[in-house]
């Protein structure tokens, strides 16, 4: 029997229930995962990149793919949409699980991160991050990079995009409110919701330090 004994910090989940995981960022004990899947990436420690590996029943398998720090499923749960950052090596990757391959998809996209598979499966939003890291922005293109197109604009972080079942709405996390009367560690945030073309931005979380929205 397999045991779980890793830093865990990005998970995934596909139809199933963690509670045998325990609250703790590492444990000794048996696990099993009775149904679907369930994908996460192993560091060193919080921030960095690490391994995605991947459990299905007891079968506990670490990939191939470049290392990352940002995975999500696509829905036919077979591949998981990342952005590698790996020595020599970023952009935005598909992982095939049944063919132990990365698939390009935005390499020519420069600091692309949290990627987010739209439900029809045409478009990918995406965050980009300026010189020096000092802002981030969403952006979504076609699957192949192109008509690329920011959504968000300012002197703040906007990051994790995720979209509504029907592809009309993202939503997405942001620094934008962040002042001397609200600052927190690492920055008051809230989250938003917007078309899918950066139109109509609304506040759902005011005064609430709403963050990694689903």
């Amino acid at each position: 029997m397999r045991t779980l004994t890793c830093i865990i910090f990005v998970t995934c989940v596909f139809g199933i229930n963690l509670s045998s995981l325990g609250s703790g960022a590492q444990t000794d004990v048996a696990v099993t995962i009775p149904a679907g899947k369930l994908a996460f990436v192993t560091s060193k420690g919080f921030g960095y990149s690490g391994k995605i590996c991947y459990m299905a029943g007891q079968h506990r398998t670490t990939t191939v793919a470049y290392r990352t720090r940002e995975i999500e499923w696509l829905p036919d749960g077979n591949r998981i949409i990342y952005s590698a950052d790996d020595a020599g090596t970023n952009g935005v990757f598909i992982y095939d699980l049944t063919q132990h391959t990365s698939l390009p998809l935005l390499t020519n996209t420069v600091n692309a991160e949290a990627p987010a598979w739209s439900p029809d499966g045409r478009k990918i939003a995406y965050v980009k991050y300026s010189d020096g890291r000092k802002s981030s922005q969403i952006y979504t293109a076609n699957v192949d990079g192109s008509n690329e197109k920011p959504l968000t604009e300012g002197q703040y972080y906007n990051w994790t995009p995720r979209w509504s079942p029907d592809g009309q709405k993202l939503v997405f996390e942001t620094t934008r409110n962040d002042n001397a009367a609200t600052h927190r560690p690492g920055g008051y945030r809230d989250v938003y919701v917007m078309d899918s073309d950066g139109q109509n931005q609304i506040n759902l979380t005011t005064n609430t330090f709403g963050h990694h929205p689903a």
